[in-house]
């Protein structure tokens, strides 16, 4: 009977974790299109030059713009990147 409970503890705490990561990345991954604006209008200007930081931003946004094609996920990344363009008043880049 332990081992049955041990089992169920240790699928409950590795979807625990699993869904924590994703809600940690579907929560962060909004602050690349503030950090890119910031970088645009000079407040990031180190970022700008830097080829490893863009390299950086584009490979942990990757993910999201693959799976940007679902339209729940799309969903959740334009409340992710709205979040963080308030928080850090990021300028608009739309006229």
């Amino acid at each position: 009977m332990n081992t049955v409970h041990a089992k169920g503890r240790a699928v409950r705490t590795a979807a625990l974790m699993i869904v924590g990561t994703f809600a940690f990345y579907f929560a962060t991954v909004g602050a690349v299109p503030a950090i890119g604006r910031h970088m645009e209008d000079g407040r990031l200007q180190w970022m700008r030059g830097s080829s490893a930081a863009s390299t950086a931003l584009q490979v942990y946004e990757w993910p999201a713009r693959r799976l940007a094609g679902l339209p729940a996920v799309h969903c959740l990344f334009e409340l992710s990147a709205a979040f963080w363009c308030c928080i850090t008043d990021a300028p608009e880049t739309t006229g």
